[in-house]
């Protein structure tokens, strides 16, 4: 029988945490993205092409670190169910810093019906517009 002998580092997993479903979802994630990074040499020729793709990557790490590690973040639930990061307000807001109105400034109703953003449109229009035939009469402007 012959020896498999590497010609690679060994994959160094760090200590994943979480339920066994996580960690070998965790695992997978790993693998798949440290085997995708160490496809580059067979893949990219051009040494100045590695270069560049191991600097963009190193940019994109730092952003990614930044994002998970954002402490001055929290999450805030919507009303329709999503779930976003917020910064925290670092001064309460006052009634008397309250923005002066501007004479020119748009005033948006939202008191208005969902329909008048939704108009109604007929079938026949719906498909053409699925199937890109259809144009607006220059009587409907």
């Amino acid at each position: 029988m012959k020896i498999l002998v590497e010609n690679e580092h060994p994959l160094n997993s760090p200590s994943f945490i979480g339920t066994d479903a996580e960690k070998i979802a965790v695992l997978g994630y790993w693998a798949g993205m440290i085997s995708h990074i160490r496809s580059m040499n067979m893949i990219v020729i051009s040494h100045e092409n590695k270069l560049a793709i191991i600097a963009q990557l190193k940019k994109e790490l730092e952003l990614i670190d930044i994002e998970v590690n954002n402490d001055s973040a929290h999450p805030v639930v919507h009303p329709d169910g999503s779930t976003e990061m917020s910064q925290l307000t670092t001064t309460s807001p006052n009634i008397d810093d309250a923005p002066t109105v501007v004479p020119n400034e748009v005033v948006v109703d939202l008191t208005t019906n969902e329909s008048q953003f939704n108009p109604k449109i007929s079938i026949k229009e719906q498909m053409q517009r699925l199937a890109g035939t259809h144009y607006l009469n220059k009587s409907k402007k």
